[in-house]
């Protein structure tokens, strides 16, 4: 099975399923264990999910993204993008973008670097750069 995807060109159904799929292989979670972990009694929601035909509730996003292993902020981020995009673009623009954990650490560790003064520019060869040590 190849790895989950990261999410950010993924429709939110399909990376939910990646996720179950994972967390079954790895854990041996079930999607009732999932359900339950998510407040649910039975798994029809999450198979609803993982179908594509039901959202995910955003009060649900920090319990299934526990549940599924991922972070609660990349699941918050897919689900608003891909259900309500035009609100996803104003809480971006009241309150910034979604961090997750990682891109908070990272953003920390360039500040630390930078001895907190602004970064340069990023240029296409800094972009390059960075974009090689991300993937690698």
């Amino acid at each position: 099975m190849k790895r989950p995807s990261r999410g950010s060109d993924i429709p939110l159904h399909e990376f939910i399923s990646q996720h179950i799929d994972l967390q079954k292989r790895i854990n041996n979670k079930t999607q009732f264990d999932i359900a339950r972990e998510v407040g649910y009694d039975k798994p029809n929601m999450i198979a609803m999910w993982r179908s594509g035909t039901a959202k995910v509730p955003l009060d649900k996003v920090p319990a299934a993204a526990k549940a599924l292993g991922v972070d609660p902020a990349l699941l918050f981020r897919l689900a608003m993008a891909q259900y309500w995009p035009d609100a996803a673009e104003t809480i971006a623009q009241l309150f910034g973008t979604v961090l997750t954990v990682n891109e908070k650490a990272l953003i920390e560790k360039v500040r630390a670097i930078m001895k907190d003064e602004d970064v340069p520019h990023i240029t296409r060869e800094m972009e390059r750069k960075l974009k090689a040590v991300l993937t690698s």
